[in-house]
């Protein structure tokens, strides 16, 4: 368990952090990492890591005050 911070809301909420381990993708293999808000399972945040140079190559956000959309951040 993590704690996260909301900056919108001022609050902080406590995550499960999870390894969810390697994908396949086609620029290679990445680390996948979830984050799950317990106060509300359905708020996740995955992550997607380069594992040569551990950087976040691909962020995704389902947020379920906006009907459960998918915000989605990818690095070139």
């Amino acid at each position: 368990m993590v704690n996260v911070a909301n900056l919108d809301e001022g609050k902080v909420h406590p995550c499960r952090l999870s390894v969810v381990g390697l994908e396949d993708t086609e620029a290679g293999q990445r680390l996948r990492i979830d984050l799950v808000n317990l106060e509300s399972p359905a708020d996740i945040t995955q992550f997607w890591l380069d594992t040569a140079t551990n950087r976040v190559v691909r962020w995704q956000r389902t947020l379920p005050q906006m009907g459960n959309s998918q915000m989605i951040m990818t690095r070139e």
